[in-house]
């Protein structure tokens, strides 16, 4: 189906590629200033995204 592959490429666009970017840098701060740091923002990278995505399935109810 056209709309389900236009989907996943919006997907793909809005949520892995940032998800990934942000991840990336995680992994230089992990590596320049030690895991506590890196591992914090990593996490927080990750917790932001859940949070939006529940936020994104509340507002489609």
């Amino acid at each position: 189906m056209i709309g389900a592959d236009l989907a996943a490429r919006i997907f793909a666009i809005v949520f892995v590629v940032p998800v990934a970017a942000l991840l990336a840098i995680a992994a230089v701060v992990w590596m320049l200033f030690g895991a506590p740091i890196g591992s914090a923002y990593a996490g927080g990278v990750l917790t932001g995204y859940v949070g939006y995505l529940w936020y994104l399935a509340q507002v489609d109810r």
